[in-house]
């Protein structure tokens, strides 16, 4: 909804020829029900700007960079003639 208003329904309704009053009446629940419904289908809807990976690849990557972290710390400091 929040994007919508961003946007605007003017804006929508003319990139999908609809009357505005059309997309004014979504509001009213048709965008509610199309949520719950990607819901249940598990889907989500993201901003095109975003990256969207699964949570086992962003547990692989945490736990690499963790493991990363851990080296860094036990890595000793300069031996003094370099």
């Amino acid at each position: 909804m929040q994007r919508l208003l961003s946007v605007g329904q003017k804006t929508v309704a003319d990139a999908m020829t609809l009357s505005e009053s059309t997309v004014s009446r979504w509001k009213e629940g048709e965008i509610e029900r199309w949520s719950k419904v990607l819901a249940l289908l598990g889907l989500q809807v993201v901003p095109v700007s975003a990256v969207v990976v699964n949570a086992e690849y962003l547990r692989s990557l945490e736990t690499l960079a963790e493991l990363g972290l851990k080296a860094e710390k036990k890595r000793p400091g300069p031996l003094g003639w370099d």
